[in-house]
């Protein structure tokens, strides 16, 4: 049974009146709680106070907890830290943290290599490469990566780079995204100097690059090397671009943090705004999950200690809306992860007009999360409702749509897309090649299943295969030899007729019926997605056939001739001369491809007039 009163008080008693960690543990001796304290007696003995609310955490606690344990610590700051790495192990469920911490990505420089380079990666690691991050936005992230590739030229690949045996350059080379290290053509304190142009651009330090920049431009030019002075020069050009779109919050050139959180219906958003050198860079938010409803003061500390825990990227100031208590054990705590003194500080005045860019944005994002979560109660309506229309086993959570695009003897393709609360799930979209020859839509729906479904780990609530009740047994009959009970249902075009194991007849719903409706989007998804896959299965043999064919043109030289000439029509229309001034071409080469193209036209008229 959880701890009486009397125990509470007797396992308090032996608490020491010291700062350190006190962990509350369940029945199974699983934590459930992790907190610090400047006094662990003390603290500890806070829980039994009166507590009739069973929504507040002390209420909570006393139900639930069987034992209390302890770590003393020395100080305030090493409970701190001892606080969040516990939490961050453990993962105990009444604790509030950062929501999904984990899938949030980094930028890493791989500054450990003699050619560092640039990576996105899912975990912080404490080794000597430069970590940016956490980034919420995944897109973006892939934007900035492409974007510094573009302008600096660090590689993304995972090419070795080996000086002593220099590769042949890519087609990034010599488009000029890329300085190819793996080529031998720059030395590593070059390559060094590019890397540190980056490292000042993502620390917000742009305005310094350029003044850099500028001065190295300066150099090139004295030293009549005015190729490099011409690259330096777009460098230039490109950042200005790029810092121009920045927004300017203050002439002063300040570094801070400015964090604000937003709550609602017990779901809240911690957002976090940049600002370096003056200049808003960017604005990351987090969901934290509530553990035992806490204040807003203690939600802030939660997820400045988890955020800053997790990141590099520290700046001098932090600024907050309210005081928060334990503010100096934070600061010498941010100090020690820094390396430098770091100020927490209210937002008044001009850092409050900052501030209010950080609260919108975490109440924006609030909102966005509980209109979806909104949106998911009448999708479960919806999910509830095809239950029982169809007469499903079970709620048709995930849904997997099948589809064949087969459009004559060869090339025959399948799809899968899935839907998550009705709504596609891409992630777990899958294309299908079908070897088996003849348009024989029953066989290769059960070839396709079959590839799916035997060992899989996971499988779906609802099968519905696109066709009509052949390509429902199909489907039945590999699901029957796999010893697996799956919800299938057919959906058929144009009375859209729905088929069912369950029913001896068709179901003919309403056209406006919601759960129709639902089983008509994943339909006609998998339609689109396996037509798609199957037109570009097409293109790609149609170039295959004019360009592959000629000796010499490897898929080097191919694709430099098609992004110069855009396809191979047009490259057929071009002069011998024009293809021959083709960088990485020449004459020999050209002259290849101009006599194999019209070589082939020819045949092909010949041949024709002959029939």
């Amino acid at each position: 049974m959880p701890l009486t009163e009397i125990l509470w008080r007797e396992q308090a008693s032996r608490l020491p009146e010291a700062p350190g960690i006190y962990q509350f543990l369940d029945r199974d001796g699983q934590v459930l709680y992790v907190g610090k304290a400047a006094s662990l007696r003390d603290r500890v003995r806070s829980y039994l106070g009166p507590a009739t609310d069973p929504a507040r955490k002390e209420w909570r606690i006393q139900e639930l907890t069987y034992q209390v344990k302890f770590i003393v610590t020395s100080n305030e700051v090493e409970a701190l830290i001892t606080e969040a790495t516990l939490v961050k192990k453990l993962q105990p469920p009444l604790n509030s943290k950062l929501k999904d911490d984990k899938k949030y990505p980094y930028l890493r420089i791989t500054t450990s290599e003699e050619f560092p380079r640039l990576q996105l990666v899912r975990t912080f690691q404490d080794n000597p490469d430069k970590h940016f991050g956490p980034f919420t936005n995944t897109r973006a992230l892939r934007q900035t990566i492409r974007t510094l590739k573009e302008v600096f030229g660090l590689p993304a690949c995972k090419v070795t780079f080996d000086p002593s045996r220099p590769q042949l350059p890519c087609l990034e080379f010599r488009i000029h995204r890329c300085l190819a290290p793996c080529t031998g053509r720059v030395d590593s304190g070059e390559y060094r100097q590019v890397v540190e142009e980056v490292i000042l651009y993502l620390e917000g330090k742009g305005e310094s690059l350029l003044e850099y920049l500028a001065s190295r431009m300066k150099d090139e030019a004295y030293r009549l090397n005015y190729e490099g002075a011409a690259h330096v020069r777009d460098r230039i050009y490109a950042l200005r671009k790029i810092l121009e779109q920045q927004v300017v919050l203050t002439e002063a050139p300040i570094d801070r943090d400015l964090i604000a959180l937003a709550g609602e219906l017990g779901e809240s958003c911690l957002a976090i705004a940049k600002v370096r050198k003056g200049k808003l860079i960017g604005v990351e938010h987090f969901f934290l999950s509530e553990g035992l409803g806490e204040t807003t003061e203690e939600l802030i500390r939660v997820g400045l200690v988890q955020y800053y825990q997790r990141t590099a990227d520290i700046p001098t100031e932090i600024v907050v809306d309210i005081r928060l208590s334990d503010q100096e054990t934070l600061e010498q705590w941010l100090r020690k992860v820094r390396g430098r003194k770091v100020r927490i500080t209210k937002a008044r005045g001009e850092s409050r007009k900052q501030w209010k860019i950080a609260d919108a944005n975490a109440r924006e994002q609030l909102q966005a999360l509980l209109k979806e979560k909104r949106a998911s109660y009448s999708q479960l309506d919806l999910l509830e409702r095809a239950q029982q229309e169809f007469g499903l086993s079970k709620l048709p959570v995930t849904i997997e749509g099948y589809d064949i695009s087969n459009l004559g003897p060869h090339q025959a393709v399948g799809a899968k897309v899935v839907f998550r609360n009705g709504t596609p799930w891409k992630n777990g979209y899958r294309h299908f090649r079908i070897g088996r020859p003849g348009p024989d839509d029953y066989a290769m729906i059960g070839e396709i299943l079959a590839r799916r479904l035997s060992g899989a780990d996971s499988l779906p609530d609802l099968i519905l295969i696109d066709g009509g009740i052949g390509h429902l047994h199909a489907a039945l009959e590999v699901i029957h030899s796999i010893n697996q009970v799956i919800d299938t249902l057919s959906l058929a075009k144009g009375e859209e007729l729905v088929f069912s194991p369950q029913f001896p007849e068709p179901l003919r719903l309403p056209r406006n019926s919601p759960a129709l409706q639902l089983l008509q989007r994943v339909r006609d998804e998998a339609h689109r997605f396996a037509l798609s896959f199957h037109r570009s299965l097409r293109e790609k043999e149609t170039r295959r056939s004019k360009l592959d064919s000629i000796p010499g043109v490897g898929k080097v030289k191919k694709q430099i001739l098609l992004r110069e000439f855009g396809s191979s029509n047009a490259l057929k229309r071009a002069s011998l001369l024009r293809i021959a001034r083709t960088p990485g071409v020449g004459e020999k080469l050209a002259q290849k491809v101009h006599n194999y193209l019209h070589e082939k036209a020819e045949n092909k008229v010949s041949g024709g007039s002959g029939a």
